[in-house]
């Protein structure tokens, strides 16, 4: 999806991710690439986990709706295409399609599936990891009623998936699901929930003038702070990630 607003900002977002080393490991273990194949990483932000599949002597294609994701992942020397993942143009061409943290950013999940299974080969698999029903739901209730109580419009950007909607889709567009799990984690955030926030809850704020959105920011951690921040002071986030392994069913003659 082509976002509203390309707020990302890259430097942040990579020292997060590099704060996370764990970050996309329990996708990429089953995606297990193995070298010489082409694999399309949807959705591949500024490129780390794309570099690993890359490194792994992998033939990686890597889109992203962010310009400035591209951007970034082009400083690499990552082969990647800005492109909204509901209207992918690939047939049958990747052994393996791939995302991470990614589809719950996307809405029309049917139009991104069906995408998916058209771009894959036969017996090619899809691996995906992203936001389940569920995930950081104190984080977005927090965010949508600090901005309501301070007079604007609040909606979540994230579009979190239902185990059982999204194995029926999967399976309805010729993809047979070999797992599908929710798995509820809470995620310490050793830069704290700002930076968190900063980087990921922009799209709560693009109705609220720029001068209130650190007032926003205080209102939402004060909200979340007696569920997410222990005696300590460290923060977590509570994830709920859906973990995906589908394989493209070979069309019966």
């Amino acid at each position: 999806m082509i976002e509203k607003r390309d707020s990302w900002d890259i430097e942040k977002y990579q020292k997060l991710v590099n704060s996370l080393p764990k970050a996309g490991t329990i996708a990429l273990t089953f995606l297990q690439p193995n070298a010489g194949e082409k694999i399309l990483d949807l959705g591949c932000g500024e490129g780390t986990l794309t570099e690993k599949i890359q490194s792994m002597g992998c033939h990686t294609l890597g889109i992203d709706s962010s310009p400035k994701m591209i951007k970034a992942c082009a400083s690499r020397n990552i082969n990647v295409q800005l492109m909204d993942a509901r209207f992918l143009k690939f047939d049958e061409e990747f052994d393996a399609v791939f995302s991470h943290a990614s589809l719950h950013w996307m809405n029309g999940a049917e139009m991104v599936v069906k995408g998916v299974a058209k771009a894959l080969k036969n017996g090619g698999r899809f691996i995906a990891e992203c936001g389940g029903i569920g995930n950081v739901s104190i984080i977005e209730s927090s965010l949508i009623n600090a901005v309501i109580n301070a007079g604007f419009d609040a909606h979540s950007p994230w579009y979190n998936l239902d185990e059982t909607d999204y194995k029926a889709m999967l399976e309805s567009h010729g993809l047979k699901v070999e797992f599908i799990h929710l798995i509820p984690i809470m995620e310490p955030l050793r830069n704290g929930i700002r930076a968190w926030l900063e980087i990921f809850a922009h799209q709560f704020l693009i109705a609220v003038p720029h001068e209130m959105h650190s007032h926003i920011f205080d209102e939402a951690e004060k909200l979340m702070r007696p569920l997410l921040c222990n005696e300590e002071g460290m923060w977590h986030a509570d994830y709920v990630r859906l973990s995906v392994k589908a394989i493209k069913t070979p069309v019966s003659a």
